[in-house]
């Protein structure tokens, strides 16, 4: 492992959505990327592959990520306390997608303007960003007089993808 230069990459045991990411999918990916037609992406696959086997790059499964529980209940008994301790050794955490973000934020119809760190509801084992299309009614951390304008003129704006948000919290 190298300390400081690695990166794990959590994923599902099953998907939840057609998108999701489990580990055969990364396997895949990167002989894809090597029987392809691109000299750039097969010298990719070969660099990618070699941080798998020399431990800069790993892949974690874990069924945390569909269970029916938000992530600030991860460090709980019923949750996965396991899997949080693994989270806070990072140095940063990135979760991408809709409902990662839910999830993240409890799935709840925060205030709009409530700071994302406070919807997050003691999940913040690192730091963390979150990237998310919006697609689903529940978002937290949008300034006020955006969030009033978009309702104003776009009253689907929750609800069309055409939005997204980019979010940091600091660890706890």
């Amino acid at each position: 492992m190298h300390p400081g230069r690695s990166v794990t990459f959590y994923v599902k045991t099953v998907p939840w959505f057609i998108s999701d990411t489990m580990s055969h999918d990364v396997v895949w990916l990167l002989d894809t990327m090597a029987a392809g037609p691109s000299v750039q992406l097969q010298k990719l696959s070969a660099k990618w592959k070699s941080h798998f086997q020399d431990g800069r790059f790993r892949v974690v499964a874990s069924p945390f990520w569909t269970y029916p529980h938000a992530y600030s209940e991860m460090a709980h008994a019923h949750g996965d306390p396991e899997l949080y301790g693994q989270l806070r050794a990072h140095t940063a955490l990135v979760f991408k997608g809709d409902l990662n973000y839910r999830k993240l934020v409890q799935d709840r119809n925060w205030k709009k303007s409530t700071p994302f760190s406070d919807a997050l509801g003691g999940f913040r084992p690192a730091p963390l960003l979150a990237l998310r299309t919006v697609k689903a009614d529940t978002v937290a951390g949008v300034e006020q007089s955006k969030a009033d304008w978009l309702d104003a003129n776009k009253p689907d704006w929750m609800e069309t993808g055409e939005f997204g948000l980019i979010q940091f919290a600091s660890a706890s």
